[in-house]
């Protein structure tokens, strides 16, 4: 890779992101502004911003990784994505959209009128989404080293720069950014195209493990359905229709940019290219077929694709702990937004030095998620007046399967079943309770 060429693009594109966060935090008064973009993103924007969440360390790195050990079945990771994408563009989004609230957690006190149960969604949404954001990190780091660049003041000052620019201006930061940066993704991702298109065939003689479709198919589809990254950017939306276009561009979108990453990845498979342990075979794959320049570009690119991922992260857990936890409306919550993003970033940082793996902490996070939330969430979204008692048994339902049930293959659908039978089980004994206590008052 021409190294030099790859530093001085890396630094003109971090100067102008940094520029354009600036821009952006000079209208920032208020928590709205800084978590919600007041409300106002239109549909190219929108779309280019969930494409910018969901495009980044998992999909490319850590799906090119998988490629190698299971071949198309890492198509699942991606695909699973992408149809959580089309749900939101057939109604959930504009649900999302129209509920007026600022944070995922925050249905269940509108829907249950219950704000324990809020502030536990919360945390289990703060955790779930550091997992996820510790493994972009992780993805970062394993990258940089792929490219040679293994000092550590280089990852230090990478992160340092997502992290002032996304503390500085918020989602309307992040939006303005993410722009640039998928933008050079998507630009570089059909060069590459162009570039492959002579190889046409695999040899078919390598056989690979079979993987979870419960873990990666189904709990990164759901996740996206009820995740508060995406529900941040539903509530940003300027109208309903504006959220449908936007998930549904988006989704197509990735669907096609995925195919790269994981032809790579099985591409390297076939032609048994030597990989380390700490490293990406993504960045490598790409040496062995092009040339210095190519690859510095594309080194680029997936490091902008990484960054664009991080800072959506970074955002939506600082909006969880601000809104949801602290719930500061007082003249300093602007500054406590900042803070608390400037701290999770910190955090993050460090947990990375702890874990290899990527896809693995994100698969987990939203197995966390789903089994606890996900059946509560979606029925607050389609029942006008949903039990409180029901709400209570799903979490609890899903949550003590999925925690008992770790190490069993489809934990994640068991304890998503069981948490349905839970919701269901709650609403029978509410509205059992209510027929029984007017009878009950009638003989006192």
């Amino acid at each position: 890779m021409n190294v030099t060429l790859f530093l001085a693009l890396l630094v003109l594109f971090i100067t102008a992101s940094i520029i354009l966060a600036k821009k952006a935090s000079k209208t920032i008064d208020n928590t709205q502004d800084y978590y919600l973009n007041n409300r106002t993103i239109g549909i190219i924007n929108l779309a280019l911003t969930f494409l910018a969440t969901q495009l980044g360390g998992g999909v490319i790195i850590g799906a090119a990784d998988a490629a190698y050990q299971y071949g198309w079945q890492s198509l699942y990771y991606a695909l699973g994505i992408a149809l959580g994408l089309f749900i939101l563009a057939m109604g959930i989004g504009r649900r999302w959209h129209m509920q007026n609230i600022s944070t995922i957690p925050e249905i269940f006190q509108k829907a249950y009128q219950d704000k324990y149960l809020r502030l536990l969604g919360a945390i289990i949404y703060i955790i779930t989404t550091l997992m996820i954001l510790v493994a972009i990190a992780v993805a970062t780091r394993k990258y940089l080293a792929a490219l040679g660049l293994h000092h550590p003041l280089l990852f230090l000052g990478f992160w340092a720069t997502l992290t002032y620019y996304t503390g500085l201006g918020g989602l309307k930061a992040v939006v303005k950014t993410d722009i640039l940066q998928i933008g050079l993704v998507l630009l570089v991702f059909l060069a590459m195209f162009w570039i492959l298109s002579p190889i046409t065939n695999l040899p078919s003689s390598s056989t690979y493990q079979t993987i979870p479709w419960t873990s990666w198919l189904l709990m990164p589809m759901l996740i996206t359905c009820i995740g508060q990254d995406m529900g941040q950017r539903c509530f940003a939306g300027r109208t309903s229709a504006t959220v449908t276009w936007a998930t549904a561009i988006a989704g197509l979108t990735l669907m096609m940019a995925s195919l790269l990453p994981i032809y790579l990845g099985i591409l390297a498979k076939q032609q048994s290219l030597p990989v380390a342990a700490d490293q990406s075979i993504l960045i490598d794959t790409v040496i062995y077929l092009t040339n210095p320049a190519i690859t510095a570009f594309f080194a680029l690119a997936v490091l902008m694709a990484i960054l664009s991922t991080a800072d959506s992260l970074l955002c939506s857990i600082s909006s969880n702990i601000a809104l949801d936890v602290i719930k500061s409306n007082n003249k300093q919550a602007l500054l406590i937004a900042k803070i608390v993003t400037f701290t999770i970033s910190i955090v993050a940082f460090g947990l990375s030095y702890f874990t290899q793996n990527i896809i693995a902490i994100m698969v987990i996070g939203y197995g966390l998620t789903i089994t606890s939330l996900f059946i509560p969430i979606i029925m607050a979204l389609f029942l006008k007046h949903p039990p409180r008692l029901a709400a209570w048994l799903s979490f609890l339902a899903g949550l003590c399967s999925y925690l008992m049930l770790y190490t069993w293959e489809n934990k994640e659908l068991i304890s998503l079943i069981n948490s349905l039978c839970g919701f269901l089980l709650g609403s029978i004994i509410q509205l059992q309770v209510k027929k029984f206590l007017p009878i009950r008052l009638k003989s006192d």
